[in-house]
């Protein structure tokens, strides 16, 4: 029975990440201690795709989203000291401290997204390239690199939490595939790292 009732080849344009001109970029924004009840950067621009970690002590400032795009997944962490969220949708995203919020504990960042041809088979960055493919039963991750790299390709909720890493191997430039494994019925994305650069996809899950 194929776990994958419809795989997106073209990668739902306002979910996933495809921008010509730039890579995946992690923002990291730093909170309490000596920044005592704000956020460092209390506001930045992003892309579809970054990943925002915040990095602090989430039992005295439990972290929360307030404001966010209509289809965008909310967030709430209020344990540990590392918190990551991957950016699905384009917009505006407001955050507060649950504590000191009236204090001024507030952040945001925008997020935009270029969007792509929907008619292209292969969306690529530069001569990057990564599609999902359910062949004979079996989810195939396909993928093109163009030089000798150390590639991993890791699998996120859409709160932007790792599931598994499918892959991580040492490969030659050209073309490659690795076999994706089940998983529950949900929304992805797919995180493709080689030699500094990064790809992501979405990918649904319906059992």
């Amino acid at each position: 029975k194929h776990f994958y009732n419809y795989v997106i080849e073209v990668l739902v344009v306002s979910i996933c990440l495809f921008t010509e001109n730039s890579f995946a970029l992690t923002h990291v924004v730093m909170f309490g201690g000596t920044l005592g009840f704000t956020y460092s950067p209390s506001s930045f621009s992003a892309s579809v795709g970054d990943t925002v970690k915040w990095e602090g002590a989430f039992s005295t400032h439990p972290l929360s989203s307030t404001t966010i795009p209509a289809t965008a997944a909310s967030w709430h962490s209020e344990t540990g000291s590392v918190f990551t969220y991957v950016i699905t949708v384009a917009g505006t995203y407001h955050y507060q401290c649950d504590v000191h919020f009236s204090l001024g504990m507030t952040g945001s960042f925008t997020a935009s997204a270029t969007t792509i041809n929907a008619a292209q088979r292969y969306p690529q960055q530069g001569n990057f390239s990564m599609t999902v493919l359910s062949l004979q039963g079996k989810n195939i991750v396909r993928f093109t690199i163009p030089y000798a790299a150390n590639v991993m390709i890791d699998v996120f909720d859409m709160k932007g939490r790792a599931i598994s890493r499918i892959l991580s191997q040492s490969l030659q430039a050209g073309s490659h595939q690795a076999l994706l494994g089940p998983f529950p019925k949900s929304l992805y994305c797919l995180k493709l790292y080689a030699g500094g650069n990064s790809l992501v996809r979405t990918l649904q899950v319906v059992k």
